[in-house]
């Protein structure tokens, strides 16, 4: 059996949903799926001034070009994190310094905030890995406490809640629904827009530098150039897709879960008898997406020997970043030891997990797994 790593689910809608922006009077200037899509998300999901980008580094982008025109200084993000989250920042002129993360969700230890150096931190960026968010009631308070700007990367889990939703309690937040995300349209995100104080301006940055939403909305005659900015808002076409999945998106959302709570029941007790860490499951008052479930080797021997066995069967078993201050390009910026990234990076594993695997890939992977510890000797 062969099993793929990740298929993205692709509503039988879509086709109906595209034909309506190619075929209609006005596709070029109509928005009619992405008014739809950020309607959706603000009675879905409680996000207010969603507006979509042509990517999820698109969305980081448009807030880092808005950032930069006002502020100078650092940008703290978890060096255990794809690089856009940032290579963006660090692209229009800020330092960037790296922050720990915890051991168990992976995502930024909030008690090594107080270590950071820089005496200019401008925000602080929490990447939501995995879906995970219990940290971000603290990182608000903290970042309120120090004045500093709340930036979170949610590319993992707009789905998720602690308390509150995923990107809810930021000053600013971006999607992504990119091909190996939850819910996609090949390529896309968004920015959600909490902070109003720079509402105007992240639009300038999303219209090519322009007013042209000011323009749109009839508050001014003709637009201009005002800022810096790209052309990084969502295609119509890419919105009608997106739009279409959606509307899926609780059947989506219910056979992650299925999956993942099926790999945490069928392999927990035995990761943990030989000496694996397994993602956590959610508290009491906490739901995630089921982006990622991964598991944490006692070694890296260990690591290579499992996903050997399990890519001789078929099953991919994926690493996941390497550190961001390893990298030719991250090292250059000077750091403090980062000891659970730098123990983690080399031991993390990641599942086959969509909403396409049947019960049969998910009974076999289990299965070979636990014919695979049998074998071993326990630590």
């Amino acid at each position: 059996m062969k099993i793929s790593f990740n298929k993205p689910y692709y509503s039988m809608k879509c086709v109906d949903y595209v034909s309506e922006v190619i075929y209609g009077d006005s596709q070029l200037v109509s928005s009619t799926f992405s008014n739809r899509v950020t309607q959706f998300f603000k009675t879905e999901f409680m996000l207010k001034n969603v507006i979509l980008t042509s990517s999820c580094s698109s969305a980081l982008l448009s807030i880092a070009l808005t950032l930069s025109e006002q502020f100078k200084g650092t940008i703290a993000v978890p060096s255990y994190t794809f690089t856009t989250t940032a290579a963006v920042f660090e692209s229009v002129g800020f330092e960037i310094e790296y922050i720990d993360v915890t051991e168990d969700t992976l995502c930024i230890d909030v008690l090594q905030l107080d270590q950071i150096k820089a005496k200019d931190l401008v925000a602080i960026v929490n990447v939501n890995y995995a879906s995970y968010v219990r940290n971000h009631n603290d990182i608000r308070e903290w970042c309120d406490k120090k004045g500093v700007l709340f930036i979170e990367d949610a590319a993992h889990g707009f789905d998720s809640k602690f308390d509150s939703p995923a990107a809810s309690l930021s000053d600013f937040a971006t999607l992504s629904f990119h091909t190996t995300k939850n819910v996609t349209c090949g390529e896309g995100g968004a920015v959600v827009i909490n902070n109003l104080e720079f509402f105007d301006r992240i639009m300038f940055s999303l219209n090519k530098g322009t007013n042209r939403h000011n323009f749109v909305n009839g508050k001014i005659d003709r637009y201009e150039w005002v800022s810096r900015g790209s052309n990084l808002i969502l295609s119509e076409v890419h919105a009608a897709i997106l739009y279409a999945n959606l509307v899926d998106y609780p059947l989506i959302s219910n056979r992650r879960k299925e999956v993942w709570d099926t790999y945490y029941n069928e392999l927990n007790s035995i990761f943990e008898l030989y000496g694996w860490s397994v993602n956590p499951p959610p508290r009491f008052d906490e739901s995630l997406s089921n982006h990622i479930f991964y598991v944490i080797a006692p070694n890296q021997n260990e690591r290579t020997r499992l996903q050997n066995q399990l890519q001789q069967q078929g099953i991919p078993l994926q690493p996941h970043y390497p550190p961001l201050h390893h990298s030719i390009y991250g090292s250059k910026f000077k750091q403090k030891p980062l000891p659970i990234t730098e123990h983690i990076a080399n031991l993390v594993s990641r599942f086959p997990l969509h909403s396409l695997l049947s019960d049969k890939e998910i009974d076999y992977t289990c299965d070979v797994v636990k014919n695979y510890f049998k074998k071993r000797v326990k630590v």
